[in-house]
This record gives C-alpha cells, sequence and structure tokens, in this order.
C-alpha cells in the first residue's frame, strides 16, 4: 500500500493564518520553522508537517496532538503510534510531497530548471551520464536529469541517511533497481518515489486551504 498526496502552496508570503497554525505542530517543529528566514521556506516547513498530521490523524482516527514521532539513529523518521507506517515527505519552491505506506519508502520532488551539466559529472553514475549525453533535446535532457537526481534523493531518503554519501556509485539505471522507481512529470516539477514494494498505490492532491480548514474549522 502506498498513498501519495502533494499540495502546492498559493501564496509565499507568510500570514497571520501561518501563524495561527503553528500551535498544531510540535514545539520541536515549531522551532526549525521559525529558524528560516525566507518566508516560503518557513511555509513548506510548516505545511509539510501539517500535510503528514492531517493524513495520519484522519487515517488512524486520533487527534493531531496524539501523534508522536521520532527518529531513528540514521535519522529516518518514525510514527511511534503504529511503527507498520513508513513515510517520507519531501518540498521544492512551492510544491510539497507526502508518501504514506506500510513498507518502507522514501520520496522526492524537484522544480524542472537549468542546471550545471558538470554537476552531473560529479553525482551521475558513468551510465546515468551515457543517457544524458544522448539526449539532444535541452528541455528533454532537463527532464532527464531531475528525474535522475530525484531518484537518488529518494532512495538515500529510503535509506534513511540524508543525501547518499556516495551518488555517482548509485546506478538508477540498473536493471534490478530501476523497478523500484517510481517518478513522474506534474506542473513543471519531477517527483519520485523508492520502494521494493511499488503496488496499490493511490495519489491525492490536497490543497492549501483544505489544511487550513482542517485544523482551524
Amino acid at each position: 500500500m502506498i498513498e501519495i498526496f502533494t499540495l502546492q502552496l498559493n501564496k509565499n508570503s507568510w500570514n497571520i493564518i501561518d501563524k495561527k497554525l503553528l500551535n498544531f505542530v510540535s514545539e520541536a517543529r515549531k522551532y526549525k520553522i521559525l529558524k528560516h528566514s525566507l518566508e516560503i521556506d518557513r511555509k513548506l516547513s510548516l505545511y509539510s508537517s501539517l500535510l503528514l498530521r492531517k493524513q495520519l490523524s484522519e487515517k488512524l482516527k486520533i487527534s493531531n496532538f496524539s501523534l508522536k514521532f521520532s527518529c531513528l539513529k540514521n535519522k529516518k523518521p518514525i510514527f511511534l503510534n503504529n511503527l507498520d507506517y513508513s513515510f517520507s515527505i519531501s518540498h521544492s519552491n512551492t510544491f510539497i510531497i507526502l508518501v504514506i505506506s506500510d513498507k518502507c519508502i522514501g520520496c522526492d520532488v524537484e522544480k524542472i530548471r537549468t542546471f550545471p551539466i558538470n554537476l552531473a559529472n560529479r553525482i551521475f553514475h558513468s551510465s546515468e551520464i551515457e543517457c544524458l549525453e544522448k539526449i539532444v533535446n535541452e528541455k528533454e535532457k532537463m527532464k532527464y536529469f531531475f528525474e535522475i537526481w530525484t531518484k537518488k534523493e529518494a532512495y538515500s531518503k529510503y535509506r534513511g541517511n540524508g543525501i547518499y554519501n556516495n551518488l555517482k556509485s548509485l546506478n538508477t539505471q540498473e536493471k534490478n533497481l530501476k523497478k523500484n522507481f517510481l517518478s513522474w512529470e506534474q506542473k513543471e516539477y519531477m517527483f519520485s518515489i523508492f520502494s521494493f514494494f511499488l503496488t496499490d498505490i493511490t495519489y491525492k492532491n490536497i490543497t492549501e486551504n483544505e489544511v487550513i480548514d482542517y485544523f482551524l474549522i
């Protein structure tokens, strides 16, 4: 079972509603949110947490304030109320993705944009670079770059150690590994998921207003 939730923020500015919503996250999370100097980073951090809390509260039919989280030694977050559930969150620019599963999972999202080609030489496996160099169309080349990049980050989050220590050694094109990735493009963003159990997948888009209404109404 894999449940995918996406949320795109309507506004980049921090407002009075966002301040009220801080009351529905933990003190530790509140501290991390307010450490961000940019308003959009504050909002992304806040709504990522709220989206997770909303979906888990609804799924388990328990109150938001009953939810308990922690981290393993490898920094992978865990849901203490029910250890059978794994989750992963990522955000980029204005988009957030949350994935909840009954198996270990990792996800990532990145806005598709221009990139320095020499970056690929530092983090891509030789097989991935070979595929990149065969692409002539610049737009398709950018898409491919961010597909590989998000796959590597999704795998890193699956492992729970942040950015994988040796990205060049990870070949996302390798046959036995490739089948465990799911990637798609949406509104000029690239999304990727890694799991050894890519079955029973559902997708739902959640609006910013839905999150606000859930906690404030």
